[in-house]
């Protein structure tokens, strides 16, 4: 999906835009930076998500 999604961009990019291919190379290099830190962050959120907010150790209940 991340390929599919970068090369849409780049198709689109070199196509639409009257600019050089370094600043597209730039741009695409930006893009693929932006969708891999999210990725990151919805992956640590996605771990993240089945902890307790509390990670002391729980207290002994005295009969």
């Amino acid at each position: 999906m991340l390929v599919a999604a970068w090369t849409i961009i780049a198709i689109a990019l070199f196509t639409a835009l009257p600019i050089n291919g370094t600043l597209a190379v730039g741009i695409l290099a930006g893009i693929t930076l932006v969708m891999f830190a999210l990725y990151r962050i919805s992956k640590a959120a996605e771990s993240d998500m089945g902890r307790k907010d509390d990670d002391r150790p729980q207290k002994r209940r005295r009969p």
